[in-house]
């Protein structure tokens, strides 16, 4: 399972098969790293209503759990799961419960029951949740506690997952360094151990992260590889983030009918799946290739991201929307509305003013001055 990725139907047939025993046996430990390795098959297939719902009965089985490893994992699926669905400040509570919970029990034997070191998880995507929701300094300490855990836990899929978690957290935050050197070793990790998922999240990584630093370099090549070897697995969770990543980095190239198609591709699986966690970002992207290719109507991408970002209170994401819209309104002579979109949005970050979205935001408020 981690060499081949946990969506192929072999692990879906076999999870469902050790879950129904498990609920005949009753065992505790026993249905938790079950009900976890039946929720990863739909989690990582993107069906997001069932795998939901595993996360809740894990919660509400496990939460009080004798064994320490399964009290561990009673948060970390519906963490995930809520997450992924796009309701990140649920997700950022949920994760945090699994946090303390796992610094309470000083981690336990979770690594090889679970397959990974689940703690790890719960801090990656609580750090995530951060960035999307503005506490980008936050999310990279965040960042920091998941590469120490990963340092001493010593287990091989732990440290590739860990470093897939870490570029995907960097990119968040346009850490591009940061994405290309976490992506990287862990290609270089995955390629090791075989672990065919994590090589192929990081070719998508480290792809998107080499046309941020070089805009003139032409890495498409190694964002599709990626994205062919994902699919090969039976992976389809993430997808839409990969693909708005590969979207954001085509106009550099002037690629805007790749860029679409990615955007249409996103948008499509949103539909289906209902992995909403990245959409506000899609449609921002989507307005950012209108702009760009002279084509369409902007505007209406922007008010879309805005609101979809301000109803799952994405900051980061409103803030983009906005500066992009702030951009687009003083390109057309709308000054002051353009200012009072962007000045309250700016007003209520609290940190993270060296990033690059903050540095962007108070340029273009100086430019409407």
């Amino acid at each position: 399972m981690v060499t081949q990725g946990y969506g192929s139907d072999e692990v879906g047939r076999i999870s469902a098969r050790a879950v129904e025993l498990c609920r005949q046996v009753g065992d505790e430990g026993a249905l938790a790293a079950v009900l976890w390795q039946a929720w990863l098959f739909d989690y990582t297939r993107a069906n997001h209503a069932q795998a939901t719902a595993i996360g809740r009965e894990l919660q509400e089985r496990m939460i009080d759990a004798v064994d320490p490893a399964a009290r561990i994992v009673a948060h970390v699926p519906l963490g995930l799961s809520l997450f992924a669905i796009g309701r990140p400040l649920e997700a950022r509570a949920t994760l945090e419960q699994a946090v303390l919970t796992y610094t309470e029990l000083k981690g336990g034997p979770v690594a090889y029951r679970y397959g990974m070191e689940v703690g790890a998880v719960a801090h990656a995507y609580k750090s995530w949740c951060l960035g999307m929701l503005g506490y980008s300094e936050q999310a990279l300490l965040g960042r920091g506690v998941v590469l120490d855990i990963l340092e001493r836990t010593k287990h091989p899929f732990t440290l590739a997952r860990g470093l897939n978690w870490c570029s995907m957290i960097s990119a968040v935050q346009r850490d591009w360094r940061g994405t290309h050197q976490f992506a990287a070793r862990a290609i270089e990790v995955a390629r090791e151990y075989d672990l065919q998922l994590v090589v192929a999240i990081g070719l998508a990584m480290r792809g998107v992260a080499h046309a941020a630093i070089e805009p003139s370099a032409t890495p498409a090549a190694e964002m599709r590889d990626g994205f062919s070897i994902y699919r090969r697995t039976g992976a389809r969770f993430q997808l839409p983030f990969f693909l708005s990543l590969f979207a954001e980095a085509s106009p550099a190239r002037k690629d805007w009918n790749n860029g679409m198609s990615a955007i249409s591709e996103a948008l499509s699986l949103i539909e289906e799946t209902g992995e909403g966690h990245v959409v506000p970002e899609v449609y921002r992207i989507r307005g950012d290739l209108l702009v760009g290719s002279n084509t369409g109507d902007p505007e209406t991408e922007y008010l879309k991201a805005l609101d979809l970002a301000r109803l799952q209170g994405t900051r980061l994401f409103e803030l983009r929307a906005a500066i992009s819209l702030a951009r687009l309104w003083a390109d057309q002579r709308k000054r002051a509305e353009a200012r009072d979109l962007l000045v309250p949005i700016y007003e209520w970050f609290t940190e993270g003013f060296s990033t690059p979205d903050l540095k962007s935001a108070k340029e273009q408020l100086e430019r409407l001055e």
